[in-house]
């Protein structure tokens, strides 16, 4: 697929809907309570591990959500300006 389809694609392509983005968030949380539950049964020292590292899984994710919110903003802003120096390879 060449970069001019690809570029039409993106223009064209309709908006999805946020739903996806909540079933993400919806999986994750119910992984966690599942991941808590059959932790706790393993004793206090595993689930105080698990305690640990959730907030920084939890950082991890909002540092990914932060960044590739940026970069669809600035990939929409270059579009909307028919700047064509972007690379679409990786799309």
């Amino acid at each position: 697929m060449n970069n001019e389809t690809r570029l039409s694609m993106l223009r064209n392509a309709p908006i999805p809907q946020g739903l996806s983005t909540m079933i993400g968030m919806l999986v994750t949380g119910i992984y966690n309570l599942v991941d808590a539950y059959f932790v706790g049964g393993l004793g206090t020292s595993q689930m105080g591990a698990v305690s640990i590292i959730f907030p920084l899984r939890q950082a991890k994710v909002g540092l990914a959500v932060l960044f590739g919110g940026g970069a669809a903003s600035y990939l929409s802003r270059l579009l909307a300006a028919n700047d064509t120096s972007i690379s679409l390879m990786s799309l």
